[in-house]
C-alpha cells in the first residue's frame, strides 16, 4: 500500500512538526552521549516528514538519512536545515515509499516517529524485518540483540510488530 499520496497532500497543505519528540531526545542524548565523533553515527529517520527529527539528530552532530514519501516534507526540511544554519552534508534526504525501501548503508539507528502505524500490519511487520538487516552488528541493543538501535513510537521490544 502507497501512501505517499496522502502524505504529499498533507505536506502541501500545511507546515508541521517544528520540534522533535520528547522521548526522542531522551533516547538519543541517553544512548550516544559518550560518542566522541557523532557524525560517525548514521541514523535513519523513517516518515521523516519535515523534518522536525533529522533537524535535531544533524544538529547533535550525526549522519543523518531522512526518507519521507512526500516531496513537499522533504523540501521543507531541507529549507528547515538552510533556516537553522544546519549543514546540509550531514543529511541525506530521499523519497521512498516505506513498503518497498531499502537503504545502501548499515545503519547504527533507526527513527520511527508514528510512521509506521499508517502502514498495513503486514507491511510495517515487512519493513521492521528488512530494517533489522540493515542494523549494524554488535551495537548494543535495549531488547535486539547484536543490533543496532531501533527507536519507535510503535514497534517498542515485545510488541505485535517486534518478532
Amino acid at each position: 500500500m502507497n501512501i505517499s499520496p496522502y502524505w504529499q497532500k498533507t505536506h502541501a497543505a500545511r507546515a508541521w512538526g517544528s520540534w522533535p519528540c520528547e522521548h526522542l531526545v531522551r533516547f538519543i542524548l541517553t544512548q550516544f552521549r559518550d560518542v566522541d565523533d557523532r557524525s560517525k553515527i548514521k541514523i535513519l529517520d523513517v516518515g521523516c516528514g519535515a523534518g522536525a527529527s533529522t533537524m535535531f539528530l544533524a544538529q547533535e552532530g550525526f549522519s543523518v538519512l531522512a526518507v519521507d514519501g512526500s516531496a513537499d516534507a522533504l523540501e521543507r526540511l531541507r529549507q528547515g536545515l538552510i533556516d537553522r544554519s544546519i549543514p546540509t552534508s550531514s543529511v541525506c534526504a530521499q523519497q521512498a515509499d516505506l513498503t518497498r525501501y531499502e537503504t545502501p548503508i548499515k545503519i547504527d539507528c533507526i527513527v520511527d516517529i508514528c510512521t509506521l502505524q499508517h502502514l498495513a500490519d503486514s507491511d510495517a511487520k515487512a519493513f521492521i524485518q528488512r530494517a533489522k538487516r540493515w542494523l549494524k552488528p554488535n551495537t548494543l541493543n535495549n531488547g535486539w540483540p547484536a543490533t543496532g538501535w531501533f527507536f519507535s513510537m510503535m514497534a517498542a521490544p515485545g510488541s505485535d510488530f517486534s518478532d
